[in-house]
């Protein structure tokens, strides 16, 4: 099995961990876990990260990316290990953020009658097309075009993804709430 918990450390809703594959395989005799320090600590296109499971699966790993890359700036290794050596009370501020990003653009959205349980770890919302779209991209226009509100289509993650769109809770509360109200305002509704 292979798991990526990039998002792990962002938990939206304080009573809830992520667990990992590793808790139930706690020999590694069949998991690999990735992890992104681009998630949990702001290092967006850094491209830095963490593999454990394993060790023979690890040991390939190395073996491929040392032939594929010859690694990451130092600097960046640097601040990698100063977010895991310090303190770590940053993540759950950032989570309370994203925690306040997300409910307010759910609170603003509820008039549309989407049927949505708010996700637990993540930086995005998953909405349902409404049943009169044939496509989460043709849903995606009308939202630009009739609301002015841009979001990605579901189809571009793949054949799950048809059929939702995502919206990412990386701008501030007020302009989340606003894309909100904006698409109340042009009847979006499910």
């Amino acid at each position: 099995m292979v798991s990526d918990i990039a998002y792990c450390d962002l938990s939206l809703d304080p009573a809830y961990r992520a667990r990992s594959f590793l808790e139930f395989d706690r020999d590694k005799e069949r998991s690999i876990e990735f992890h992104s320090f681009s998630k949990s600590y702001s290092m967006q296109g850094w491209r830095v990260g963490f593999a454990s499971g394993n060790a023979d699966v690890i040991a390939r790993l190395v073996k491929l990316k040392s032939n594929m890359d010859f690694g990451v700036f130092m600097a960046i290794q640097r601040a990698a290990l100063a977010v895991l050596t310090g303190p770590q009370d940053y993540t759950a501020q950032v989570s309370a953020t994203y925690r306040e990003r997300r409910d307010a653009f759910l609170a603003a959205i509820q008039p549309l009658g989407y049927p949505i349980e708010p996700p637990r770890a993540t930086i995005y919302v998953w909405l349902p097309i409404p049943r009169r779209y044939s496509s989460s991209s043709d849903f995606t226009r009308d939202l630009v075009e009739k609301a002015g509100v841009l979001v990605s289509p579901g189809a571009g993650f793949g054949a799950a993804g048809e059929g939702y769109i995502r919206i990412a809770l990386c701008d501030t509360t007020e302009r989340m709430k606003l894309a909100a109200e904006r698409m109340v305002k042009a009847g979006m509704s499910y």
